[in-house]
């Protein structure tokens, strides 16, 4: 398979399939985006943390500091040839990746980075307990308030994501489990593996780590689609 050596600012060239390239359509064009695609990418950040640089000092002037909780969180990941994908659009750490940022007053965390995995799913369950709410009903996602508050605490729950109908991907721990709509899976030690090179799904010895892990998949599920996707309706499946 013929691939292309492209350098990336100060970082080592990167191997991109030459598939890649054509998929798209753009040839070299998809090179030039490539190349540019890191610094493209951070010049846009740049506003948006200066004016969250004036809103946190403007936080700290007023007389609601030691009571405001502040959340930050962002698009998720983006393939830059990796893993032979270019985009997002999987359900690989790096396409489910997202920035995550919670500042608690007086939390021991601030500050801090959690191994934990979460998910995005957690941020209201976590203000309904950071606040002291009461809401009658079933909420997704968990509370954070254990790990804001005693970053070393024990953390056995599991992030769930999804990408198109009946496709999940499961984080708990250092493992992640992919599992596809046609049923096909894809495991990984994310402590050893994190590029996710080595497919242990199929290895028998990881057969209850599968098991353990796909308890935590939806039995049922329904695909609700945008406007957009409404004429496509007929080619998606709903899980029973």
């Amino acid at each position: 398979m013929e691939t292309r050596i492209v350098q990336v600012g100060k970082s080592k060239g990167v191997r991109i399939p030459k598939r890649i390239l054509m998929k798209y359509g753009f040839g070299e064009m998809v090179m030039m985006m490539f190349e540019q695609q890191q610094s493209g990418m951070q010049m846009p950040m740049m506003p948006l943390l200066c004016q969250g640089g004036r809103l946190l000092d403007a936080l700290k002037k007023s007389p609601y500091l030691e009571n405001t909780i502040v959340v930050l969180w962002g698009d998720h990941g983006w393939h830059l040839g990796e893993k032979s994908h270019w985009r997002k659009m999987t359900l690989w750490e790096r396409g489910t990746k997202t920035p995550f940022i919670i500042k608690l007053p007086g939390a021991k965390a601030n500050g801090k980075r959690i191994e934990a995995p979460v998910s995005l799913q957690d941020i209201f369950p976590t203000l309904v307990d950071l606040c002291g709410l009461e809401v009658e009903q079933e909420l997704d996602g968990n509370s954070l308030k254990s790990l804001l508050t005693k970053p070393s605490s024990t953390w056995d729950k599991a992030a769930l994501m999804s990408h198109g109908p009946g496709n999940f991907a499961v984080r708990k721990g250092r493992w992640r489990l992919i599992h596809y709509a046609d049923g096909s899976e894809e495991l990984y030690d994310m402590k050893l593996d994190s590029a996710e090179f080595v497919n242990l799904a199929n290895d028998i010895k990881h057969k209850d780590r599968c098991q353990e892990l796909r308890k935590h998949l939806p039995k049922s599920w329904r695909y609700v689609m945008g406007p957009r996707f409404k004429k496509f309706s007929n080619s998606f499946a709903e899980g029973n």
